[in-house]
């Protein structure tokens, strides 16, 4: 099982809506894939419809034994959705920081993928995401303070993998999201990003297009039916971005 973290040091950038947009295409793709939110205001885990029985939470994932509890499947994908435990963890510090990965190990041979999506602040949970994740990207918006966590993110990223807490950690690169096309501003930083950052940035755009919020809120990847051009230009661009980054995990 290869596994992604998709993280960032600020909110509202995208995250959820890129770790869905991945897991539905990756789905389409064939593979067997698993969704970790360990973000409790569960926007991601909102999407899909609850099954009844007892499964495997997001807390259970900080704990010493699971149980013998298993995801939730929903909708063909397998479901690791957000409790309210979640907010005890960081009380915790670090002492849990390497649990995650060890459960997700023990779930291996059940899936082809999983996509965890995380919190919007640096700490105990998005640690954990870090160490448990073979590779990860990092959704961005390019107005300042977004650009500002930049450096942080990619130190946290080197800190992991130089403590030795995930040395096989793969920084795919920063998305860029939610551009507006009609922003001067955004579009001159954009072409000094691409510049300046090189691999650090992925080949791709996603444009701040409202078929995207619109199909996120019925929990349906954009390609879903595309009702006019603006939705098919959000379709294209959103599955190229896609498919360039699954590409670099499961080729």
């Amino acid at each position: 099982m290869k596994t992604l973290t998709v993280a960032n040091q600020k909110g509202g950038v995208g995250k959820t809506t890129i770790a869905l947009h991945l897991t539905h295409m990756a789905k389409e793709q064939g593979k067997r894939v698993l969704l970790v939110e360990l973000d409790p205001q569960s926007n991601a885990s909102n999407c899909f419809i609850e099954t009844t029985g007892t499964h495997l939470v997001a807390s259970d994932l900080f704990t010493e034994d699971t149980v013998n509890k298993k995801p939730e499947t929903t909708c063909g994908i397998g479901l690791i959705r957000p409790d309210r435990g979640l907010y005890g963890i960081e009380s915790r510090g670090l002492a849990t920081q390497s649990l995650p990965a060890t459960h997700l190990r023990q779930l291996a041979e059940d899936y082809d993928f999983c996509v965890i999506d995380t919190p919007p602040t640096l700490g105990a949970i998005q640690l954990a995401a870090l160490v448990a994740g073979d590779y990860v990207i990092a959704p961005s918006h390019l107005e300042k303070f977004s650009l500002e966590g930049f450096s942080s993110l990619t130190a946290t990223i080197r800190q992991v993998r130089d403590k030795g807490l995930n040395r096989k950690l793969k920084f795919l690169g920063f998305l860029a999201n939610r551009v507006k096309n009609t922003s001067k501003q955004q579009r001159e930083a954009l072409l000094e990003l691409k510049e300046t950052m090189g691999q650090a940035l992925i080949p791709f755009v996603i444009y701040d297009r409202v078929a995207i919020s619109d199909a996120a809120a019925l929990g349906n990847p954009v390609w879903h039916k595309p009702q006019s051009e603006s939705h098919r230009r959000a379709a294209r661009e959103m599955s190229a971005a896609c498919e360039h980054i699954l590409t670099e995990i499961l080729q």
